[in-house]
């Protein structure tokens, strides 16, 4: 196969792949709505997130173990498995008929939002003008930015930076990835009940506590450093799993069915947008040296503990207690 062609089919592949990753994002969390009935949503991702995890974990472990038995047919033996779970997971989704959204009204409002008697029942306009969810769309945007910047910054700080030793990277990436298959149920359990606001509030406090760990990594002997690093990474997980188990039921309860996809599909926007700016903002940032790149990210973890208190005013998902039934779209306000 000629070059030409082989980077054509590589530039097809990945288009394709990152359009049913997009396709994903937008329609899991609608879906886990409707499977979950509205009901105990955070327990649900929960548990999704630790299959996820886990699923991670063996999948780099097994595409390991294929190239390195396998070398050049090892690539093709990971492509047919993923091609093959793909279809596999497709299948289970089709099996599920119940619909799930049964007893939902599909012209129900979000119970935050009063539009005018002129204003469409649906539609992206009707959307595009809940100012309270894009300042919540906003707010992800940093939620995704503290994410993305600690997997693609901190490795390349240890080593290049702080000089701690090579297997460190790895290591902190593994502890992350087992964090989060094993603690997201327990963390789940222990903030059930919890505002989430307040959950949400603290675990970009956890978050922040993290980066500062990172920036002492650099001012401190090798030995301490290590041990900074991993409480860096626990601290960071820890904050992660709260964020991921509660702002997907936020999307889902600010939006009512027929809507729900447009609104999941903003929020996704702003960990996309935070995929493009991240690489290049933290190769910015890591030039300047260790303050100039974790200053600002703790800082920014302040900020969002901001924008949640002034947004938790405006929106009622955000006041509801983890776990706890909210009142049904039907009766939203109009």
């Amino acid at each position: 196969m000629a070059t030409g062609d082989s980077f054509g089919h590589l530039l097809i592949a990945a288009v394709v792949v990152q359009l049913g990753n997009s396709a994903f994002w937008v329609a899991y969390p609608a879906l886990v709505h409707d499977v979950a009935e509205g009901e105990r949503q955070e327990s649900w991702f929960a548990l999704i997130t630790s299959l996820r995890h886990a699923g991670l974990g063996v999948g780099a472990l097994g595409a390991s173990l294929a190239v390195a038995i396998g070398g050049t047919n090892g690539y093709t033996a990971i492509v047919a498995v993923n091609a093959l779970s793909f279809a596999a997971a497709a299948i289970l989704t089709r099996l599920d008929t119940s619909g799930g959204t049964h007893a939902v009204s599909a012209n129900a409002t979000p119970e935050h939002a009063a539009p005018s008697e002129h204003a469409p029942a649906s539609g992206w306009a009707s959307t595009l003008r809940d100012r309270p969810f894009l300042g919540f769309v906003v707010l992800n945007f940093g939620l995704a930015l503290l994410s993305l910047a600690f997997g693609i910054g901190v490795p390349v700080f240890l080593v290049d930076t702080v000089h701690l030793p090579p297997w460190i990277p790895g290591t902190v990436l593994a502890v992350n990835a087992v964090l989060g298959a094993v603690g997201a149920t327990p963390v789940g359990a222990a903030i059930t009940g919890r505002g989430r606001s307040g959950s949400l509030m603290a675990s970009q406090a956890v978050v922040g506590g993290g980066f500062v760990a990172v920036l002492c990594c650099a001012y401190v002997p090798s030995a301490v450093g290590v041990c900074l690093a991993f409480a860096a990474v626990v601290l960071v997980t820890l904050g992660e799993l709260v964020q991921s188990l509660i702002v997907s039921p936020i999307v889902n309860d600010c939006a009512t069915a027929t809507s729900r996809g447009r609104y999941n599909s903003l929020s996704q926007m702003a960990f996309s947008i935070g995929d493009v700016v991240t690489p290049a903002l933290m190769t910015t940032l890591l030039a300047h040296g260790p303050a100039a790149t974790w200053v600002p990210m703790a800082a920014l973890a302040l900020v969002d503990m901001l924008g949640i208190a002034l947004l938790a005013n405006r929106l009622p998902a955000m006041r509801r207690r983890i776990n706890q039934p909210g009142p049904a779209e039907s009766d939203g306000r109009g």
